[in-house]
C-alpha cells in the first residue's frame, strides 16, 4: 500500500490508473476503521484495478468544528486495516493545503435537510469536502454504506446536480454486531451498560417494518412503533419514516426509509431501515 499526503501525488496516482486502463474505488473515512469500512474496501477490490483511500483523522479547522475529530484515531492500526483490506493507495490530507484558508464557497443541500436529523452545518461541510474530493480524483466509483442514508442520499443528488465525475455510487449494507447494532467509531465511547441498550434502537425499526409488512400505511401510527419501543430505554433524538430520497410521507408507498436515533449518555446511536410498500 502507498501512502500519500499531497493533492498533486493523488492526481498524479489516479491519472496513471486511468491512462493504464484501471477502474478506481473511492472509499473515505474519518478514521478509526472497523469492519464496516473494511467492507467498503473489500467491495471496491472486488469490483476495481485500485482502491483508493481518503483518510482524512489528521484534518481539523478553525473555522469549523463539524468536521474536527471527536473520537480517537490509531493512525497505525488504521492504515494496517486498509493495507489488509486491500486498499492499494491511501491518502492523507494535509488540512492546511485543502483549505490553508477559510473557504468562501458554500455546497449546501437545502432540500434534503430535515429537522432532527444530522445538523445542516455539518452536511454543508460534507458537501463542500466530498465535491472538492471527487474533483480532486476525477473519474471513480464510489463505495458509501447504508448507515449514514442521509449522507449517502446527498451525495448521489450532488453528484447528479454539479456533474461530479463520479461513474456510480455503490451501496454497502449496514453491517452489525450480533445484536443488531450498526458497527460505528462513536460506539467506543459507550459505557458497558449503554451498548447493551442500545441494541433497541435496530429493533425498533425491526418493529416497524413488522407494523408495515402486517398492513400498516399510516407513517404517523408507523412512527409512533419506532418510539414506542425506544423511549423506555433512551431518550429519543429523532424518529422518521420518510421516502428513499428523504423526503416527507403520509401513506406509505414504493421504497421507505426508516430512521431512528436515540441518546445513550450523551452518545447517539442512529440507525435506518429501508422497506418497499
Amino acid at each position: 500500500m502507498k501512502v500519500i499526503r499531497t493533492i498533486a501525488e493523488v492526481k498524479a496516482a489516479a491519472v496513471a490508473a486511468r491512462a493504464a486502463g484501471q477502474r478506481i474505488g473511492w472509499v473515505g473515512t474519518s478514521g478509526a476503521l472497523h469492519d464496516g469500512h473494511l467492507s467498503l474496501v473489500r467491495h471496491a477490490a472486488a469490483d476495481n484495478e485500485l482502491v483508493l483511500m481518503f483518510w482524512t483523522g489528521e484534518m481539523a479547522f478553525s473555522w469549523t468544528q463539524k468536521s474536527n475529530p471527536s473520537y480517537p484515531r490509531d493512525h497505525a492500526r488504521d492504515l494496517a486495516m486498509a493495507e489488509g483490506a486491500g486498499v492499494d493507495v491511501l491518502y492523507i490530507p494535509d488540512g492546511a493545503e485543502i483549505y490553508p484558508q477559510p473557504p468562501v464557497t458554500r455546497v449546501t443541500t437545502p432540500s434534503l435537510h430535515r429537522d432532527g436529523l444530522t445538523d445542516p452545518e455539518h452536511l454543508d461541510v460534507v458537501s463542500l469536502f466530498m465535491t472538492k474530493f471527487l474533483n480532486i480524483i476525477g473519474g471513480c466509483s464510489c463505495y458509501m454504506g447504508e448507515k449514514d442514508w442521509q449522507q449517502l442520499v446527498m451525495m448521489r443528488q450532488l453528484s447528479i446536480d454539479l456533474s461530479l465525475p463520479v461513474d456510480r455510487f455503490v451501496v454497502s449494507p449496514t453491517v452489525r454486531d450480533p445484536d443488531g447494532v450498526p458497527l460505528s467509531s462513536r460506539n467506543i465511547k459507550l459505557t458497558p451498560e449503554h451498548r447493551r441498550a442500545a441494541a433497541i434502537v435496530p429493533r425498533s425499526l425491526e418493529a416497524a417494518a413488522k407494523a408495515v409488512a402486517d398492513g400498516e400505511r399510516d407513517a404517523a401510527k408507523v412512527r409512533e412503533v419506532i418510539v414506542a419501543a425506544v423511549e423506555p430505554v433512551a431518550p429519543v433524538v429523532y424518529a422518521k419514516v420518510l421516502s428513499e430520497t428523504l423526503q416527507d410521507v403520509t401513506v406509505l408507498q414504493g421504497p421507505i426509509r426508516l430512521m431512528a436515533c436515540a441518546d445513550f449518555g450523551g452518545v447517539e446511536i442512529l440507525d435506518n431501515l429501508g422497506v418497499t410498500v
